[in-house]
């Protein structure tokens, strides 16, 4: 019985591309403003604050898009490992699984061919990251294959029901 791809790290975020460019166009705006704070209606009494303000805007957009930088080289290394072949494969029933208590608490932990594996919907760590109880396809009857870089999970292959129901987990 073949197992059903449910995810493969795939191209460029578009959320990425969006908040990219909306940090640019607010670089922008408040560099205009601390340089021209007269167009915003600074009079003598507020320009400093008027200026400091857009100063404000600019370092702190600056420093969010240094930071979305960072989150599209950390997924293209993930990308281009799994492209060329370089990732650790893990087959097999969950031998353990622990799920989330909730969006934001403790991550899924699953155990797979003496592998134990953790993954949140909280932390985006460029791979896959839904959680059972947010929607996830990993439960503790399936059959896996997961594609692991840097022990993030880069591609899931599943086959529902396949397995005996995995034991619950330690969280450690």
């Amino acid at each position: 019985m073949p197992l059903d791809t449910e995810f493969v790290i795939g191209a460029v975020d578009v959320g990425l591309i969006f908040a990219a460019v909306l940090c640019v166009s607010l670089i922008i705006v408040g560099a205009l403003v601390f340089r021209y704070p007269i167009s915003v209606g600074a009079t003598d009494g507020n320009r400093g604050l008027i200026k400091a303000i857009g100063g404000t805007i600019c370092v702190l957009s600056i420093g969010f898009l240094l930071m979305l930088g960072g989150w599209h080289l950390r997924e293209a290394r993930l990308r281009q490992d799994y492209a060329e072949g370089r990732y650790t494969l893990v087959t097999g029933c969950l031998t353990s699984f622990l799920p989330s208590r909730g969006p934001g608490h403790t991550p899924d932990v699953i155990e797979v061919g003496g592998r134990k594996i953790y993954y949140s919907d909280s932390i985006d760590d460029g791979g896959y990251h839904l959680t059972e109880l947010s929607g996830g396809v990993i439960h503790a009857d399936s059959y896996v294959k997961l594609f692991l870089v840097n022990n993030v999970i880069v591609r899931v292959d599943v086959r529902q029901r396949a397995c005996p129901v995995a034991a619950a987990a330690a969280r450690s």
